[in-house]
């Protein structure tokens, strides 16, 4: 199993557990997912190959989390973070595809993330685009 994508709270339960036996799993999608805290996202750590995950509507995880999964999953080439309400602090950035990995970085209706913060970060890139319109919202992607 390569790619999952999980939108009900009873599949979140289970995380532990996908993490933990799914060692080959390269894209994860998280939607909707009211119980997955920032104890859940640890577990993401398992994951080695990890290069795509997408939460949204996550409203437990919060910066902390951020952190351990920017530390533990290393192999991210896209990051997605839509409307997670909880996360309202960058200090994750710092860590987020810290070996250059990181390809593609979307942020979206996070409280205390602003497109300041996505800039301020995308200054050590060669080429960062932003896509205008949604003042809520920054995507940026690194192209070669």
């Amino acid at each position: 199993m390569r790619s999952i994508w999980i939108t009900k709270d009873s599949l979140c339960f289970h995380l532990t557990a996908l993490c933990s036996h799914c060692s080959l799993l390269t894209d994860l999608t998280l939607s909707f997912c009211s119980y997955i805290d920032d104890s859940g996202l640890a577990y993401l750590t398992y994951c080695k190959k990890l290069r795509s995950l997408r939460l949204n509507s996550a409203p437990e995880i919060s910066s902390s989390g951020l952190v351990s999964v920017a530390v533990g999953c290393r192999s991210l080439s896209a990051f997605h973070l839509v409307d997670c309400m909880g996360v309202r602090s960058v200090e994750w950035l710092e860590y987020l595809g810290r070996d250059g990995s990181l390809e593609e970085l979307v942020v979206k209706g996070c409280k205390g993330i602003s497109q300041y913060d996505l800039l301020k970060r995308g200054d050590e890139r060669p080429l960062i685009r932003t896509i205008p319109g949604d003042t809520r919202a920054c995507a940026l992607q690194e192209t070669n």
